[in-house]
């Protein structure tokens, strides 16, 4: 993402010349790095490749960076081969490794490591005592026909642990709130076979060396089922049967307009939707429907009503002439993705940074004089006392001005990490802008115009105009808008909002 925006930045004129460090930080292939040289070729932009000292402004560069590009590709094939060609012959022999999945744990000690009959060396794992009973119950509850969501809510009501919730970007659980077990944890352990002691070799495959982008192996490459593999915490029998009650799906869940985009304060979590086919409803997974645990209260809401709250929102912030006005101030984002406050601010930032390693170079040389002073002091009998002592005053004033610099690099390293995760939002969304500052220059001019707009928003078009959308309840939400600001809207009923769309305007 961050490489193509700066083939778009160079193509709308902004840069003319470009320093990357190496030829192999620059493109993984000789297809993609020509293809980048070509498209900065015709933008009249330049490349300066540090570690080789090359310059795509010299023909003979040019070419010896060709040939360059074209050999650090053949090395990356080669490697990729080499490890396919091990993977072929290790898993037909059953060679695979062990994972530390819930109910296991890897060992420690002289048994930490196994080899196989072929020689291949991987890390033993050993059954966890108090989570193996849990595993067992999971699966005949399973087994007897019970839901996974089902299975979820008795081991939380039953206060069993759970396995530590691993954070996501779509998993940001706040700190101190336990999600306990949740029926998709529940399906993806009834559905893995390790906990027979079985493992299935080659579930996922690279695609090409190329891309280096993982796949699910839906038969494109041949799957092996190795038996016996690692010790046991189910039977087979008993594994097979809970297969044959549940037959949940493994698939990569769908993502719709408003994914990612709704947050809860409460717990920090992103809000999942359901009834997608008829009227979407979107509700916090940390709720007690997910998972019987009742660890947040947030309301579920239908997606028109998040659409209307955002028409509100426009309507209070940007006044009756908003169409326009958005669509002007869209055009300005898509063409100048910092403001000259954000270049200010990155400037102070790299300032700091000189003068805090200034002080700190001070800093070390004063301690290396005043340990000098002091042996001085210790072979003649006070001599250098003074000059000791001014040094030891200039050590103190030296460390109050690192402690201040490190204060003000805490402030705008906070700064600026909020300002770099804010042009990464607008770097997602830059194709829904450029797709909604089109759209709504087809709609009529005057009120006609507005109430086209109004009507025709939908899901689709808000990841145009918010970043993000903070749902308190179902009448109450805060909007982070494209151009970082943020504004609070509220809905005065939530059925009469949902009812009647905009006329509460």
């Amino acid at each position: 993402m961050g490489f193509q925006r700066l083939l778009r930045h160079c193509k709308e004129g902004k840069l003319d010349r470009i320093i990357v460090k190496s030829i192999s930080r620059f493109a993984r292939n000789t297809i993609d790095f020509l293809d980048a040289m070509n498209r900065l070729k015709e933008c009249g932009v330049t490349i300066l490749f540090e570690k080789e000292a090359l310059d795509s402004a010299d023909e003979l560069s040019e070419f010896v960076l060709t040939t360059l590009a074209a050999i650090a590709q053949e090395e990356s094939r080669t490697i990729s081969s080499n490890i396919r060609w091990g993977q072929q012959v290790r898993f037909p022999r059953g060679d695979t490794a062990n994972f530390a999945i819930y109910g296991y744990r890897f060992a420690d000690g002289d048994d930490a490591l196994e080899t196989t009959a072929s020689g291949y060396r991987r890390r033993r794992v050993a059954v966890v005592a108090e989570e193996a009973p849990v595993v067992r119950r999971i699966f005949v509850e399973a087994a007897s026909g019970v839901k996974p969501r089902d299975i979820a809510r008795g081991l939380n009501r039953d206060n069993v642990p759970a396995p530590t919730l691993r954070r996501t970007k779509t998993c940001r659980l706040k700190e101190g709130l336990d999600e306990g077990w949740t029926g998709a944890r529940i399906g993806r352990m009834i559905r893995n076979e390790r906990y027979c002691g079985d493992a299935i070799a080659q579930k996922t495959y690279t695609e090409d060396y190329l891309s280096h982008k993982a796949r699910v192996n839906r038969g494109e490459r041949p799957q092996y089922y190795i038996q016996n593999h690692h010790p046991a915490i189910v039977g087979r029998t008993l594994y097979e049967e809970a297969q044959s009650k549940w037959k949940g799906g493994g698939g990569t869940p769908n993502r719709y307009p408003l994914s990612g985009q709704l947050l809860c304060p409460h717990c920090g979590r992103v809000f999942n939707v359901r009834n997608t086919g008829h009227n979407a409803i979107w509700f916090c997974p940390s709720t007690a429907r997910n998972n019987g645990k009742v660890i947040c209260r947030n309301d579920p809401l239908y997606e028109e009503q998040v659409v209307n709250a955002v028409k509100k929102g426009l309507w209070e912030r940007f006044s009756r002439s908003f169409v326009a006005d958005i669509r002007a101030r869209l055009e300005h984002l898509q063409g100048s993705d910092y403001n000259e406050s954000d270049r200010a601010m990155m400037q102070r930032r790299t300032q700091i940074l000189f003068l805090e390693r200034n002080n700190a170079e001070r800093k070390k040389q004063l301690a290396q004089a005043r340990l000098g002073t002091q042996q001085v002091r210790a072979d003649v009998f006070g001599d250098g006392l003074e000059e000791a002592e001014a040094l030891a005053k200039e050590l103190a004033a030296c460390d109050k001005r690192l402690a201040a610099i490190a204060e003000k690099e805490a402030a705008l390293s906070a700064e600026a990490e909020h300002k770099e995760r804010y042009w990464r939002m607008l770097e997602e969304n830059y194709k829904w802008r450029a797709d909604a500052i089109q759209w709504m220059k087809t709609l009529p001019d005057g009120r006609e115009g507005l109430d086209t707009f109004i009507e025709r928003l939908t899901a689709a078009y808000v990841k145009a105009f918010i970043l993000s959308i903070t749902v308190h309840n179902a009448k109450r939400f805060t909007m982070r808008w494209f151009d970082d600001v943020s504004s609070d809207v509220e809905l005065h009923d939530v059925v009469k909002d949902h009812r009647l769309g905009h006329d509460y305007f």
